[in-house]
């Protein structure tokens, strides 16, 4: 029987007590490291509204920034400014001009930013499975807070 320590969340052999639910790890032995600055650096920036959309959208291809918005419902030209740029000063995307001209400047993933792809795709994948419950009472896409 689990002791106190481990109804409330304590990890208690391969076994994790939430609430008094077991839930088992998949390596019993290996204790979840604490998050590196790396990482707690990316999920900052993605935690921000419009963030993972946006680059979602950008795995397709270039785009210019009137596309981007255009599929961005509900977005402000300034918070999505102010999305790309944070994006490229952690250099998960670059802006760069289009030949002929070179009037035309497009957004596009960097090499890194592409190798989010699987977990775009696994994220994508694993909100489809909690749909209904992700989708009621959310936020409409047209509200923006910024």
């Amino acid at each position: 029987m689990p002791d106190a320590g481990a109804a409330a969340g304590q990890r208690q052999g391969s076994t994790v007590y939430n609430l008094g639910t077991p839930l088992e790890y998949e390596t019993a032995s290996t204790p979840l490291a604490a998050p590196t600055r790396a990482e707690i650096a990316l999920l900052d920036i993605f935690a921000r509204r419009w963030t993972m959309l946006a680059v979602r959208i950008l795995l397709a291809g270039p785009l210019r920034f009137g596309g981007l918005f255009d599929q961005l419902p509900g977005i402000s030209r300034n918070v999505l400014t102010q999305r790309l740029l944070e994006l490229q000063s952690v250099g998960m995307i670059r802006k760069r001009r289009v030949p002929p001209s070179g009037r035309v400047q497009v957004y596009e993933l960097t090499e890194w930013g592409h190798r989010g792809v699987a977990m775009f795709q696994a994220l994508a994948g694993w909100a489809d499975r909690g749909d209904a419950a992700l989708t009621e009472g959310v936020v409409s896409p047209q509200h923006d807070p910024g």
